[in-house]
């Protein structure tokens, strides 16, 4: 990597123009669109938004954040702008003159609730079509070298936009920040935007996106739990005497949240439309594929709605033998279209067996499985619009080595040690009467290892017949 990011170094210092002139204004406009891009629309109640001059003409913006966008990441993070949107300045702009547009601070730079700004800007509110929130964390509390220990807002910032969405029904949040939040007033907000940290022009970019001139299009790159105990790691960090258990293994994000179904805020590849997409016509070039072959799916996309918008297809494949280890699903691909009011797209996704695959820690590398797999293809990781399953065979079965203290069930997944082993089911299950029985026993065996059958099978099994079955496997 470092290779690489010397080279277009080197490549850009002995192609350079003596007299090369930067254009700034257009860096700057790239940097907006960049930001609206990536805008996440998280609710939108009855599409209060875009806010539209036919209906309603009076805004209120309230919040800091306004006037001093909380932009960017501090730390190593942080960078100087030649230029920086402010929001409230940006919003009056793209009002022009069909809106009237106030403002109100609602708090300060603190922590500390402010109740005289707060019953201020309630006042203000009861006048007005739409309240405009503009919230998020401040850069003391997202910064370099330390770490979040709740995943609160700043009780000024909740507490602000608590009271306005208790006597307000077209309440707008807008969150600058850079990770998850809780949000203890969604119910009673209309709409909400995640801004994210989205650089020096993301003032235009909200104004861009209130007033429709950009239909958002950005998806969750991390799913929003509701409170911090959700989450797959608050057990095991911050660690005790100075160890940490990666405990949650493959298990981060929507794999935690699916396998334990635990119901986040937000799911992850979560983001809201000013227009409505159709998803039809799932296609698979072959149900069954083997090693290293590729595989081809395609689907159709309609725009559906009466806006013009940019959708992020996403594709999800997950296998039908679930075991502890293995998540429910997984992101495979991804891609965003942008289509006009009627028009559709044939989406193309191609794959192999390696986004099939799992990491083997007892062989030290990646495996694919053999078995049925499930091909999703949806919004989100929750909204599934279509999906078509496979088999995958030729690859690994399973990574474990099979020895005398290996389960039945771990035998059954082996092709030999199936085979093995079926002599010992069989034997097992003549001793039954009755299928009943037999359907206790085969329960009971399914997580025993296969040396302390010598104790069930009242002198059928004897070690010296495991041990012979385990070596035929040398």
């Amino acid at each position: 990597m470092v290779v690489r990011l010397l080279q277009n170094i080197f490549w850009a210092y002995e192609h350079k123009e003596k007299k090369a002139t930067v254009d700034f204004n257009a860096h700057h406009l790239l940097a907006r669109r960049a930001a609206a891009e990536s805008i996440v629309l998280l609710k939108n109640k009855q599409d209060l938004l875009p806010i539209v001059s036919q209906k309603y003409t009076k805004i209120l913006v309230v919040g800091g954040f306004a006037e001093v966008p909380s932009f960017q990441g501090s730390g190593s993070a942080h960078v100087n702008p030649l230029h920086i949107d402010i929001p409230l300045e940006e919003i009056r702009k793209a009002a022009s003159d069909f809106f009237k547009v106030s403002y109100a601070q609602g708090y300060k730079d603190d922590d500390k609730v402010d109740h005289g700004l707060i019953e201020q800007v309630c006042r203000l509110a009861a006048d007005v079509d739409i309240v405009v929130v503009l919230g998020g964390l401040p850069e003391m509390c997202e910064a370099e070298g330390y770490d979040r220990t709740d995943m609160e807002l700043p009780e000024s910032h909740n507490k602000l936009i608590m009271e306005l969405a208790r006597i307000h029904s077209r309440l707008v949040v807008v969150l600058q920040n850079g990770s998850a939040v809780t949000m203890p007033w969604l119910d009673n907000a209309a709409a909400v935007l995640e801004a994210g940290l989205g650089g020096q022009a993301v003032g235009g970019a909200i104004a861009d996106v209130l007033f429709g001139k950009f239909n958002p299009c950005g998806k969750l790159a991390e799913t929003f739990p509701l409170r911090l105990e959700d989450t797959p790691a608050f057990l095991n960090w911050p660690g005790k005497e100075g160890r940490i258990n990666y405990g949650e293994g493959v298990f981060v994000g929507y794999r935690y949240y699916e396998k334990k179904k635990i119901a986040p805020l937000f799911v992850f590849g979560h983001g809201l439309s000013y227009t409505s997409f159709e998803y039809d016509n799932l296609k698979i070039e072959k149900s069954v594929i083997e090693n290293n072959d590729t595989l081809t799916l395609t689907c159709n996309v309609k725009n559906s709605g009466n806006r013009t918008g940019k959708e992020v297809v996403q594709l999800y494949s997950g296998p039908e033998t679930q075991g502890p280890h293995r998540p429910l699903k997984r992101l495979v691909g991804f891609k965003k279209i942008e289509l006009k009011p009627t028009k559709q797209k044939t989406v193309c996704f191609t794959l192999t067996t390696d986004d099939f695959a799992c990491f083997s820690a007892y062989k030290s590398q990646w495996v694919t499985y053999a078995g049925k797999y499930t091909l999703a293809v949806g919004s989100s990781s929750s909204d599934i619009r279509l999906s078509q399953n496979i088999q995958i065979t030729g690859t690994e079965n399973q990574d474990v080595e099979l020895t005398s203290y290996s389960t039945f069930k771990e035998w059954l997944r082996h092709p030999q040690g199936k085979e093995l082993i079926k002599p010992i089911i069989n034997r097992m299950l003549q001793m039954q009467p009755q299928d009943k029985q037999k359907e206790y026993v085969l329960n009971m065996m399914a997580d025993v290892p296969l040396c302390k059958m010598t104790q069930f099978s009242m002198g059928h099994l004897t070690e010296q017949i495991i041990n012979d079955i385990v070596k035929q496997l040398e």
